[in-house]
């Protein structure tokens, strides 16, 4: 009888799936031209949303100046526009708030929609399997914000 706690081997299973979907990933933006970071960003950065630099450098858990070359590098692919804060729908009009370009809205999918193909996590995965497993990481993930 396997006296093994079910979470016993979790670390080790979600560190092989990690290592696959990091490769896979990688190969993906890779076609796109984009750094690893550029790619982070976009992804981070939601169609139609306005958000501060400082948000941006947290949700990417990067500082403000590395997030601030970033910005640049983008914006100077078309990729991400800076626009005043109330321009932006915030309510500082002196903040600069960082948005999605069509362009970078269009790449943004592109990449999402590539990623997802032939990914190695999905498997052979049901659709309502796969539903049931975005469910579980995503309370996974706001657990760990949480901490």
């Amino acid at each position: 009888m396997d006296d093994a706690s079910p979470q016993d081997d979790l670390v080790p299973l979600a560190y092989r799936l990690t290592e696959r979907l990091t490769a896979h990933y990688f190969a993906r933006i890779a076609e796109f031209g984009l750094s690893r970071s550029e790619a982070k960003a976009l992804i981070t950065l939601q169609p139609g949303e306005a958000l501060l630099i400082g948000k941006v450098a947290e949700l990417l858990w990067a500082d403000r100046s590395n997030t601030t070359h970033l910005i640049n590098r983008l914006a100077g692919r078309g990729l991400v526009e800076r626009r005043a804060g109330s321009a932006a729908g915030l309510t500082d009009g002196r903040a600069r708030a960082i948005v999605l370009t069509p362009e970078g809205e269009r790449l943004r999918r592109d990449l999402l929609e590539r990623t997802a193909e032939a990914n190695p996590v999905y498997g052979d995965l049901s659709p309502r399997e796969l539903h049931q497993l975005r469910e579980l990481l995503s309370r996974l993930d706001q657990h760990a914000r949480a901490q």
